[in-house]
């Protein structure tokens, strides 16, 4: 496996982690967090949440996987353990809740909950891990196959070509460590 793989893999879940976690500061009114959260209970439940976070070990696996045999047979429950431990199913429920809370009103939400409650409501949420998961590949092979370069270009990286990868040299002075 490249050396910049791993990064691009941790810069991938820190932006996902990130964006669940911003909205902590600033935290909903009370009746706008228990209706969301109620909302979110009965749009994402449990079982949906677990399928969810299936799919991103499986889009992890895939996109560290590749030409490294070294991964342990029981990596998809590790990683799917390890993530349990980064984002509860609670703490995403009330994270999400601060989000919708702090941008719509106690009406609002249930006017969204009604949606989601419509034919293509529930074929959104049904839907929603295997476009997420879907997603989650197509950013990562992006990111695999652009980043190295687009950080040549920009300075961030070293312009040598010693590990081959063909890349054409870029006149972008690196960033010296102070």
């Amino acid at each position: 496996m490249r050396n910049w793989r791993k990064p691009i893999l941790i810069i991938g879940v820190l932006a996902l982690i990130a964006s669940l976690a911003l909205p902590l500061l600033a935290r909903a009114g009370e009746a706008e967090r228990k209706a969301t959260i109620e909302l979110m209970q009965a749009i994402m439940p449990q079982e949906s949440y677990d399928l969810m976070l299936v799919k991103l070990t499986q889009a992890i696996r895939s996109s560290i996987g590749q030409g490294n045999e070294n991964l342990p047979a029981d990596f998809d429950k590790r990683m799917h353990d390890a993530i349990i431990d980064i984002m509860p199913y609670n703490e995403v429920l009330n994270m999400t809740a601060d989000i919708y809370g702090k941008r719509f009103t106690v009406d609002e939400i249930k006017q969204i909950g009604a949606f989601y409650r419509t034919p293509v409501g529930r074929k959104l949420m049904k839907d929603l891990p295997d476009i997420s998961a879907e997603s989650m590949e197509r950013t990562s092979k992006l990111l695999q196959t652009r980043l190295p370069q687009a950080l040549k270009k920009h300075g961030l990286v070293p312009n040598d070509d010693a590990q081959g990868d063909g890349a054409p040299e870029s006149p972008a002075t690196p960033i010296k460590k102070p």
